[in-house]
């Protein structure tokens, strides 16, 4: 492990962007759900730059801090932008806890990269999308609100996001067999519309190691 000067900017990084959205937030520029998302999308790019240069067991003890923090903030009610909406949810939980799993199954790094880039682009676009459009094609699954127009919006990311990453590692791509990359924007859609109460974040990372690993 490379000391507690990385874990303790990582955690320093992390607190200075809920406050900045926070910041954001409390002055209406953004709402709600797009606030979470940014949270989401921003931690998810910086995690990705971290497995290029941080041990894996360096980023699992700052997710675990992570949890710690997000759990002692809700505790305090903080951050309202992160918890100030219409449905229970305990995905700022579950986000950290997929990343770490990720990373405890072995997953190699284009692997993680993939599972990371859907848990915080895909899963963006789709509430984001769902938000603005999903208003007439909405339904529930366990009692929470989802629509076809997020979940349209999630599969076609997911779609990019693969091809994306078999033109920047085709070799590693050329490992897996064209029926699971064929069949992973379904799985992760699906994982997407089965996570309730915010267990997508654990699902989707999970869905594209397993899958992929």
């Amino acid at each position: 492990m490379e000391g507690m000067l990385p874990i303790a900017l990582g955690l320093a990084i992390g607190f200075a962007i809920l406050f900045l959205v926070e910041y954001a937030h409390q002055r209406k520029l953004i709402r709600t759900e797009v606030a979470r998302k940014a949270i989401h999308l921003i931690s998810g790019l910086i995690l990705i730059a971290w497995s290029f240069y941080l041990s894996w067991e360096t980023i699992i003890i700052i997710e675990i801090g992570f949890i710690g923090a997000v759990g002692a903030s809700r505790w305090l009610k903080l951050f309202d932008s992160q918890y100030g909406i219409n449905r229970i949810t305990w995905g700022e939980f579950f986000y950290p806890l997929g990343v770490i799993l990720t990373i405890a199954l072995g997953a190699p790094r284009w692997v993680f990269i993939l599972a990371v880039l859907h848990l915080c682009v895909a899963d963006a676009v789709a509430a984001v999308v769902g938000t603005q459009y999903g208003k007439t094609n909405s339904y529930k699954v366990f009692g929470q609100k989802k629509s076809l127009a997020g979940s349209g919006a999630f599969f076609v990311v997911s779609v990019l996001l693969i091809v994306g990453v078999m033109q920047l590692a085709p070799a590693d791509v050329a490992m897996v067999s064209r029926l699971t990359l064929f069949l992973l924007p379904a799985a992760t859609m699906l994982s997407e519309n089965l996570g309730a109460f915010g267990t997508d974040n654990l699902l989707i990372p999970l869905t594209v190691v397993l899958l992929l690993g």
